[in-house]
């Protein structure tokens, strides 16, 4: 039983499910709905359970529609061939749009139970079907593989699978275009759905369709599908509910329960709580983890610490990658390859996190901050010159919220002086500045994969090496100062100690659950991409009414969508901004304090004042929540949370 925040986008009113609904706990499937104020409920039942039909029609259920169910025993007979008239094969990252098109041509007027109901937006029936083929592409919550079968270059099918459990694999949705039905491509897709289900180790598979779709019907038992059971598709409307537009919910009637005994604490929306942040697991990231405890090497350097050497390399066009325990340890080995040493100075923006400035006062040098530009809140490259003295052995620049530095303006003053540039690349993963990645300009780059950021391991970093002259001495600092790369790869008999150095290698378990994020890299990147235009969409027509900006893209800069925030007009909205979301269940934050007036910032000589912009930015900045799995309808939650707040700060 629960709401389904995609129906009600998708119709306007508040939808419940409820499945495999019996007589007995009909009352309370029906006290809930009253209880969240639903107006339409969407229940099944067994077609067996007489008794649950009998009380959902005595409660004015009208039934929409039979679902048949059919599975196919993988074991007991051989699986038919495909002989390969038509092509099938996994869909690719921005075919979505393509297998959309072609449910919207085969669900149109489709005779399921959303178009049975005559209260329900004939059109809009018709997207349900369209919007859960393009979901079933983008996310894994929805299905785990989408087979398309393509003729002329052309998608004209598509289906897609899910496995329920290690045994038993589920056609979710099917779908070929009317203009080539009845040409053996909804056969060849149903033989390429049993054959994916086999190869992952699934002894059956299930496909569910209409009672009345007596052409599916004749094709499963053709295969080999047998009917098992069936479940009736009941529709309840309330005289209650709640119909919602974008940004505002319109109660029908009056509530029908105290709010005492809603969910949530007292004063708290009632609404589930939104984190501002959260993983997910995007592909392999299970079944990988279990292959690296298989293979019996979980420590440092194993099989899948490799794979993520490899990808990164490859993608990124680097001289070496190398897998660390964080995005500190990295930094800290840049501190070590450059031979930092008391009395050195580094300059570094005093917007950013500790670890940035850390790792190289760890080493006895001295920070010198620099404050940020108000558009990007990156780094001031106008202000670098004059801060160059002869003891400078660093410019570490900071691409805030994946948006690029000014590289070319960067690199040419540090050419000029002889100085190197390390990227702190924490955020921009796969940003890109002028067409090249980011991580790929400086001598030495760092990331990080702690769980906040767009690929995680939980926690996790890399140092990136695009100097050659630092792959060798960076693999001794990262295994305790040892040469035990060169003695695994044959070059020495034996190794030692040869350097100082620290163990910076990660487990092999987190390299697992890495290098399946990074294989779903691009699907991860389209979800982050969709979620920040949606934002920006919802806010760009409004918040400028209140003094608010939103975040700036430069030109030539490609960003890889890490974060969205909000710079309000003072720290006091800020903070009332904050505290309102709170009492909504919506948890934003606020983000870098600035370094120079920390308390060992000020032991370094920082004062207030020093860099204005730095300060102003620090106590204006609001990040919004933002993670793969948010969905739209609780970002126009968080941004009818933020209006709400406004319009009472403005007093309208």
């Amino acid at each position: 039983m629960f709401l389904s925040n995609i129906d009600e986008e998708r119709f306007g009113v508040r939808i419940a499910r409820a499945s495999q609904v019996t007589a007995t706990d009909l009352p309370s499937v029906i006290d809930f709905c009253l209880a969240n104020e639903v107006a339409l409920l969407i229940a099944r039942c067994d077609t067996r359970e007489l008794p649950a039909v009998q009380a959902m029609e005595s409660e004015g259920f009208a039934l929409m529609g039979t679902l048949v169910y059919y599975e196919r025993d993988l074991r007991r007979a051989t699986i038919p061939q495909d002989f390969g008239a038509i092509a099938v094969r996994p869909v690719k990252i921005s075919e979505e749009d393509g297998v959309g098109a072609v449910a919207a041509r085969a669900f149109r007027g489709y005779l399921g139970h959303y178009h049975a109901d005559p209260r329900l937006d004939r059109s809009k029936c018709d997207e349900v079907y369209v919007s859960w083929a393009v979901r079933s592409c983008l996310l894994r919550e929805v299905a785990d593989e989408v087979l398309v079968a393509e003729r002329g270059g052309r998608i004209v099918g598509f289906a897609a699978l899910r496995l329920k459990n290690p045994q038993q694999g589920d056609v979710v949705l099917l779908g070929v275009d009317p203009a080539v039905q009845h040409q053996g491509i909804l056969r060849v897709l149903l033989i390429h759905s049993m054959q994916w289900c086999l190869s992952k180790g699934g002894s059956g598979v299930t496909y569910s369709t209409q009672l009345s779709n007596f052409a599916v019907q004749k094709a499963l038992t053709r295969l080999g599908f047998e009917p098992r059971y069936a479940r009736y598709t009941f529709h309840k409307w309330f005289a209650g509910g709640t119909t919602t537009t974008w940004g505002t919910t319109e109660t029908r009637s009056q509530a029908v329960v105290p709010a005492s005994s809603q969910r949530g604490s007292p004063g708290m929306d009632s609404q589930a709580p939104i984190p501002f942040n959260r993983a997910s697991v995007e592909g392999n990231e299970y079944a990988y983890i279990a292959e690296a405890v298989a293979n019996g090497h979980i420590s440092g350097d194993g099989p899948f610490t490799r794979k993520c050497h490899e990808l990164l390399q490859k993608e990124l066009g680097v001289q070496k990658a190398l897998l660390t325990t964080s995005c500190t340890d990295a930094l800290e080995m840049a501190a070590l390859l450059l031979e930092i040493k008391p009395g050195d100075e580094v300059i570094v923006p005093s917007f950013t996190f500790v670890s940035t400035v850390n790792a190289f006062v760890l080493r006895g040098a001295r920070p010198v901050f620099v404050d940020i530009r108000p558009d990007t809140l990156n780094l001031d490259e106008s202000q670098l010159g004059r801060l160059i003295t002869p003891r400078t052995r660093a410019i570490v620049v900071v691409h805030y919220a994946g948006v690029a530095c000014e590289m070319d303006a960067i690199l040419g003053v540090a050419g000029r002086h002889g100085v190197p540039v390390v990227e702190d690349n924490a955020h921009a993963l796969f940003g890109k500045y002028k067409g090249k990645f980011l991580g790929t300009f400086g001598c030495l780059a760092t990331q990080s994969f702690h769980e906040t950021k767009n690929l995680t391991s939980g926690e996790g970093g890399a140092l990136l090496i695009n100097d050659p002259r630092f792959i060798e001495r960076a693999e001794i600092i990262r295994e305790k100062g040892t040469n035990r790369s060169r003695f695994f790869r044959g070059q020495v008999d034996k190794y030692t100690w040869v350097d100082i150095g620290s163990s910076y290698l990660p487990s092999d378990v987190l390299a697992a659950f890495l290098y399946a994020q990074l294989e779903a890299r691009q699907r991860i990147q389209h979800k982050r991409r969709c979620v920040w235009n949606n934002y920006h969409r919802l806010l760009q027509g409004w918040v400028a009414e209140y003094g608010i900006r939103l975040p700036v893209v430069t030109s030539g800069c490609e960003q890889p969508y890490h974060m969205f925030y909000l710079l309000l007009p003072s720290l006091e909205m800020r903070q009332a901004l904050i505290a309102h979301l709170k009492s909504r269940g919506i948890m934003a934050v606020f983000h870098y304090l600035p370094l120079h007036l920390s308390e060992m910032g000020r032991r370094f000589g920082g004062k207030p004042g020093d860099f204005p912009i730095t300060e102003n930015m620090s106590d204006r900045l609001l990040r919004l929540p933002f993670y793969n799995s948010l969905t739209e309808s609780d970002q126009a939650r968080i941004v009818a949370a933020v209006r709400e707040s406004m319009e009472g700060v403005s007093g309208e």
